[in-house]
């Protein structure tokens, strides 16, 4: 049986990126013939010496319709909704019809997905292909160490469009490969590598400022006064809903106080790094932390902050909450807008959402944190290192970067999903965009092309909207994300050990009594105690490891 190693959900997103290194010149790695590499003799694969092969830029038959894989992948709300598996999105229908590979999805329950892998490793019952990492702790790297996936980096000569993607820049080998020279999982690109959307944004009700005859708000003073008269002028009971853990998603609320406390949605590391040294939000400046929960709880305490803003965690309470005509601001992904308003337009004809700033201390003040990710999409499918033909295997995947398999990825099939306009630009259809059945893009989007799947994107596809489109482009306006970390830099074993026997402590800590510091349950004559308490449960030391972990891929 594999060895195992797991960590709670709480830290699996900052664990989960698939560790690399190298700046585009990865150390040394064991050729395909070296021992305890799938595919030798001695592990029974079936990986011979290949020939030479070309980049091409239509996908290729690598079989005859006699081949089936099996996948574990993620659920999502698509799923017993719109299909019954991903194996029913069109983008594997289509590579299934293209490449002669059938995909057979094993898809657990919602939230459960981390249990569910969990049982198969104990079991030795994993499938062909993983999505992501799944919680493992040490990422993609340790998954390889431990037996369970394949090193990919030997075989790049057998994989020439992953290859060719790979090889176009040097951050995109920075991020790929680990520390030591290994790929874990095959990535997806982001064309010409810009800097991923920002998905996530601070919406406020403009039907509210209209009647309260207000402005959007820019600085935190304004957004008080806005609070204030929904409160007072419109009734509103809950003028702002922040988030169950008070920062916002994506570092959207405090950023403006310089600081960032969650990772992707509220799952990840709390860590940033500023000139290259790691920050952690109570001790980088402790000063403006106190600030911000001191602002926080004057807010709550006057009634501006939904009273039960801790309940409000999975997204079935989140639209319930937010498209709710008590709710006037929220920060939650703003393609929900148009769903939002449609629902609270119900119950109140001109009810609206619109996009609002990261709100800042002073006017003109830039931000610098949103989402604390990589510049490469990581953690998309690992191989099994039993696999019964890896050769093969490594073939199918490399199929995902030729440019037909990266329109199919980005943009669907012509004529079901898509059309060209005159200047030859794909262009959504109408059955994307306005379904007949009430889906919304993204869910259309989700269930035809899913989100999941190494290839190389275009950051173009993304938004069929004007509102969208004006979002995101006020959030890359304001900020620049120059404090985030990488999600693919790597934890040796030892880091891990030391990050999980001291994190998830710290983590609960610092979050417990931050809520009670805003909800008045706790007096800020402790805060000082507070700070200390922190630092004597060894945070320092882990913020150590992950700086050590931050100078190696600073120095890929």
């Amino acid at each position: 049986m594999k060895k195992q190693k797991w960590v709670s959900v709480f830290l699996a997103a900052c664990l989960a990126a698939s560790l690399m290194s190298g700046c585009g010149k990865p150390q040394e790695t064991e050729s395909p013939a070296s021992e305890g590499q799938p595919g030798t003799e001695e592990s029974g694969g079936s990986v011979a010496a290949p020939e030479t092969a070309e980049p091409s830029d239509t996908i290729q038959k690598v079989a005859d319709g006699d081949v089936t894989w099996t996948i574990f992948r993620g659920s999502h709300t698509a799923i017993g909704t719109q299909i019954n598996d991903w194996s029913e999105t069109l983008l594997y229908q289509e590579m299934e019809k293209r490449t002669g590979v059938h995909l057979e999805c094993i898809t657990p329950v919602l939230g459960q997905e981390q249990t569910q892998f969990q049982l198969l490793v104990t079991t030795d019952d994993l499938p062909d292909f993983i999505e992501g990492t799944q919680g493992y702790v040490g990422g993609g790297e340790a998954m390889i160490d431990d037996g369970l996936v394949v090193d990919l980096a030997p075989y790049m000569d057998q994989m020439p469009n992953f290859k060719k993607q790979l090889e176009m820049s040097d951050l995109r080998q920075k991020e790929v490969y680990s520390d030591t020279g290994k790929i874990s999982h095959f990535p997806g690109f982001i064309e010409n590598d810009e800097e991923g959307e920002i998905f996530v944004g601070v919406l406020i009700r403009k039907d509210l400022l209209n009647e309260v005859g207000m402005d959007i708000p820019v600085t935190y003073d304004d957004w008080y006064e806005v609070l204030t008269a929904f409160k007072e002028q419109c009734g509103i009971s809950k003028p702002l809903v922040p988030g169950p853990e008070m920062f916002g998603q994506n570092n959207m609320w405090s950023a403006g106080y310089d600081f960032g406390y969650v990772d992707f949605f509220g799952t990840g590391v709390p860590f940033y790094q500023k000139d290259g040294t790691v920050r952690y939000a109570p001790l980088d400046d402790t000063e403006k932390f106190r600030a911000y929960l001191e602002m926080m709880a004057k807010w709550y305490s006057e009634g501006l902050i939904d009273p039960d803003f801790q309940t409000v965690t999975d997204i079935n309470a989140q639209i319930s909450t937010y498209s709710s005509t008590d709710c006037g601001a929220c920060i939650t992904p703003y393609s929900l807008a148009p769903v939002l308003s449609g629902i609270g337009q119900a119950a109140k004809p001109d009810f609206e959402y619109t996009c609002a700033p990261i709100p800042v201390l002073e006017e003109g003040q830039e931000t610098h944190l949103y989402a604390a990710t990589s510049q490469i999409n990581l953690n998309q499918v690992a191989i099994n290192a039993d696999i019964d033909n890896l050769e093969l295997a490594l073939k199918y995947w490399d199929q995902y970067y030729t440019e037909e398999a990266a329109l199919l990825s980005c943009w669907g099939v012509e004529g079901v999903t898509f059309e060209y306009d005159e200047e030859g630009n794909p262009q959504w259809m109408k059955t994307m965009t306005q379904n007949e059945d009430g889906y919304n893009f993204l869910s259309m989007r989700i269930a035809n092309l899913s989100q999941c799947t190494p290839s190389v994107f275009e950051r173009r596809s993304d938004f069929v909207d004007e509102f969208s489109i004006a979002c995101n482009e006020l959030y890359h306006e304001h900020g620049d994300n120059a404090y985030r970390i990488s999600s693919s830099i790597t934890l040796t074993a030892e880091e891990n050990e030391i990050y999980t026997m001291y994190m998830t402590d710290i983590l609960t800590y610092t979050e417990e009594q931050c809520i009670r510091y805003i909800t008045g349950q706790e007096s800020f004559d402790t805060f000082d105690s507070f700070i200390e308490q922190i630092r004597s449960m060894n945070v320092e030391k882990v913020m150590e490891v992950y700086q050590a972990a931050l100078d190696r891929y600073n120095a890929r």
